[in-house]
């Protein structure tokens, strides 16, 4: 059951990150029922507690970087963030997110670019990361 959540993930991804390098948004309407489909899914098939847990860390984390970067990362970029963590959970969720900031980081050095799409980033994390781990 596993491999249904990985591919779930992918697909949201997949989503988040066209729209968020198209029109820099990352739609709610994606994002919150995949942060509740990703609870109900840990909830059966998983460790419900320790996908709280890290949804929480994540979201805790992404929203003191908001205050530390005063901005640069949005609301959708956040909600994406804690999806993932619920679904992929702790540790996993932590190379992810270290090797997409990294990657975001230097997409905006290399292109000399304030703003960056993080979803795309996210998404490259991921399918650089999960295949490591599975």
């Amino acid at each position: 059951m596993e491999t249904v959540m990985l591919i779930y993930a992918c697909l949201i991804l997949l989503i988040c990150s066209w729209t968020d390098w198209k029109r820099r948004i990352i739609p709610d309407v994606v994002t919150y029922p995949s942060i509740i489909l990703a609870l109900i899914y840990q909830l059966f098939w998983g460790n419900i507690w320790m996908a709280m847990l890290s949804g929480l860390l994540v979201f805790g984390v992404m929203w003191v970087l908001v205050i530390v970067l005063k901005g640069g990362i949005g609301g959708g970029d956040i909600k994406l963030s804690t999806f993932l963590a619920i679904a992929l959970g702790y540790p996993l969720i932590n190379p992810v997110l270290m090797v997409s900031f990294l990657l975001a980081i230097g997409y905006g050095k290399l292109f000399n670019q304030r703003e960056v799409p993080l979803a795309p980033a996210i998404l490259l994390g991921f399918i650089i990361i999960v295949p490591i781990y599975m």
